[in-house]
C-alpha cells in the first residue's frame, strides 16, 4: 500500500477550566499488572459560535492523566482553574450506563438476548494530557481560600510583600506532599480507592516510557514530571463502578 500506514492525532485545547473537583485513583495493580496512578477530571470550554444567542457553545470532556503528572494535577487542579493543555485521543469500548431522574447512582445497561444477560456497551472517547499550561484559578477559589481556610495570605500576588514570601513557602511545601494510602483528599482531588477481583497492591518496577512535559509549575516540580514517565493506560478508560443493581432493557 502506497503511503503511510499509520496515523496521528493531537488535540489541542486552550484556555478550558475545571469543571469541578478532580478524582485520584491510586497506583494498585490489577492481575498482577501495575496499573500507575491517575486522575480524571471534568473539563469545561466556550466555543465562540452563534448558538446560545451568540454567547457560544459550552462543551465538556472528560481529560485523565497518568503517573507523577497526575500527582502534580492533584496538588494544582482546582475547581474553575484555567489550563491549556496538548491531548492524546483514545478510544475504547465502553459499558453503557442509565442515571435515574431522581439522582440516585447511575448503574449499568444491561440487555436481554436469547444467550441471556449481556452488558449494552458502546464506542467512547477519552483524551490523556501530553502537555499542560496551567492558567489563573478561580476568583471564588482564591476567595474560599483566604477568607474560610485561612490557607493563602491576602497578599499573595503582590510581589516581594510578606504573604507573597509566606506562599511560595506553602506551595513548595504543597507540592512536597505525597498520597499515602487511607488520604480522602489528596491536594484538590477526592481519593478514590480501586476495589474489586485482582486488585491488589502496586509493586515498584523499572519499567520506562516516554515522558509527560510539566509547563507552568515550579521547576523542581517540572522536573521531577518529566524524570517519571507514565505507563501506558489500561485497555478501558476509566468508568463509574457497577453499582449493586442494573439497568435492563429488552433486546432480541
Amino acid at each position: 500500500m502506497a503511503g503511510s500506514n499509520r496515523s496521528m492525532i493531537i488535540v489541542t485545547a486552550v484556555n478550558l477550566r475545571t469543571a469541578d473537583t478532580a478524582t485520584y485513583y491510586p497506583a494498585h495493580s490489577k492481575n498482577g499488572n501495575n496499573v500507575s496512578q491517575r486522575i480524571v477530571l471534568r473539563a469545561v470550554g466556550n466555543i465562540a459560535n452563534k448558538s446560545n444567542d451568540g454567547k457560544g457553545e459550552t462543551i465538556g470532556m472528560n481529560i485523565t492523566a497518568w503517573n507523577k503528572l497526575a500527582d502534580v494535577l492533584a496538588r494544582s487542579m482546582s475547581e474553575g482553574k484555567e489550563f491549556s493543555a496538548t491531548l492524546k485521543m483514545h478510544t475504547y469500548k465502553g459499558r453503557v450506563y442509565f442515571k435515574p431522574a431522581d439522582g440516585s447512582k447511575a448503574v449499568p445497561v444491561n440487555m436481554q438476548t436469547a444467550a441471556g444477560l449481556v452488558a449494552v456497551e458502546t464506542e467512547k472517547t477519552s483524551f490523556e494530557i501530553e502537555k499542560i499550561l496551567f492558567g489563573a484559578e478561580a476568583e471564588k477559589v482564591i476567595s474560599r481560600e483566604i477568607l474560610e481556610e485561612k490557607t493563602r495570605p491576602a497578599d499573595w500576588n503582590v510581589a516581594g510583600s510578606p504573604g507573597h514570601t509566606a506562599w511560595l513557602e506553602i506551595l513548595k511545601a504543597r507540592n512536597a506532599v505525597q498520597y499515602t494510602k487511607g488520604m480522602k483528599k489528596f491536594g484538590y482531588a477526592r481519593v478514590v480507592e480501586v476495589e474489586g477481583p485482582g486488585i491488589g497492591a502496586y509493586v515498584e518496577n523499572k519499567q520506562s516510557a516516554p515522558a509527560t512535559a510539566v509547563v507552568g509549575t515550579a521547576a523542581a516540580v517540572a522536573a521531577a514530571v518529566a524524570a517519571v514517565p507514565p505507563p501506558a493506560p489500561p485497555a478501558e478508560a476509566p468508568a463509574p463502578a457497577p453499582a449493586a443493581s442494573t439497568a435492563v432493557i429488552s433486546g432480541m
